[in-house]
């Protein structure tokens, strides 16, 4: 998940991560893994019950399975935006309803800011050397309030970009400070 269609003015932003691109090649070997199993049941049973000649059938099966299973995990993860605006964040999962707008969409999970304690990543060693991260959104009263989003595209970046937000809101809310814009926000070394 990768930054993109920023659009910022002082009280309101937007800010999209996309899956990266190691998530996609991880989905697409989990799916191709999937197909093959389910594909060599099939096969079997084919065989079995019509005593079809088994290499055709097993190459048959294989080809057209994996080829869903790849498409569909692809249109998957296509799909996936993690979204930072001003009233939380957010992960949508439908392209059809994203089109029409967040608010419409069936397939969304997030946290407004209110809920949200702070925000931390992990990764791994493939991970990591692909920019791809692991993000916990921890809730501030309950474990069902936590998100996590794996393979995000700078998901490091948008977890800084999460926890200044959230200082920044608490520093205002307890009138320490006036709102910053944005740009002083994201004032980071690591952008």
């Amino acid at each position: 998940m990768e930054a993109e269609n920023t659009n910022y003015i002082e009280e309101s932003f937007r800010k999209e991560y996309r899956m990266s691109e190691y998530g996609y090649i991880k989905s697409i070997i989990e799916g191709t893994i999937g197909g093959i199993v389910i594909s060599l049941i099939i096969s079997i049973i084919f065989i079995a019950v019509f005593n079809l000649n088994p290499v055709l059938t097993i190459m048959f099966f294989m080809v057209v399975i994996n080829g869903i299973a790849i498409i569909g995990y692809k249109a998957k993860y296509d799909e996936m935006r993690l979204v930072i605006n001003e009233d939380g964040i957010w992960i949508f999962s439908n392209n059809s309803s994203w089109n029409k707008g967040y608010e419409d969409s069936k397939e969304y999970n997030g946290i407004a800011w209110e809920f949200i304690e702070d925000a931390a990543f992990n990764t791994s060693f493939f991970a990591e050397s692909n920019n791809s991260y692991t993000i916990l959104i921890r809730g501030k009263y309950r474990d069902s309030n936590e998100l996590m989003i794996q393979d995000v595209k700078n998901g490091n970046q948008a977890v800084i970009f999460i926890n200044e937000y959230i200082r920044n809101r608490i520093k205002v809310n307890n009138n320490q400070i006036k709102p910053l814009k944005y740009e002083t926000v994201i004032n980071h070394p690591y952008h």
